[in-house]
């Protein structure tokens, strides 16, 4: 019996950007800018998305109307952190976020992590 040759995948082994569904792109352009501290220089693209540009995996910022359907609402947030932005100090980001007016989902756990929601509704960890 041959072994059948195994093919090398195309597919690299990283993530190049990272989606995050939001209802009004202009909105979460200025939000994500202010707290993440990037100018808010890029343009919105093809009329749904914007880039934001990282230190590593890029965020896009989309309303995404093809996946939207028919409902109103668009694409459904994020439940669960589907990802995580990295931080120096997690009770300066904490607080910054509590001043910042977002939801706090929880609070500082294991001294590392918290969870806020984004004006979409989307669960967003910040971890050290």
């Amino acid at each position: 019996m041959m072994d059948k040759k195994v093919k090398a995948s195309p597919i690299q082994r990283k993530v190049s950007s990272i989606f995050i569904p939001v209802r009004n792109v202009e909105k979460a352009k200025t939000w994500y800018c202010k707290i993440l501290g990037i100018p808010e220089t890029g343009k919105v693209e093809f009329g749904h998305l914007y880039v934001l540009s990282m230190e590593g995996t890029d965020v896009i910022l989309d309303e995404m109307p093809m996946w939207s359907g028919s409902d109103e609402e668009g694409v459904s947030p994020y439940s669960a952190p589907a990802f995580m932005f990295r931080t120096g100090d997690i009770y300066a980001s904490y607080n910054f976020m509590k001043e910042m007016g977002a939801e706090l989902v929880t609070e500082v756990e294991n001294y590392q992590w918290f969870v806020f929601k984004d004006p979409d509704g989307n669960h967003i960890m910040v971890c050290q």
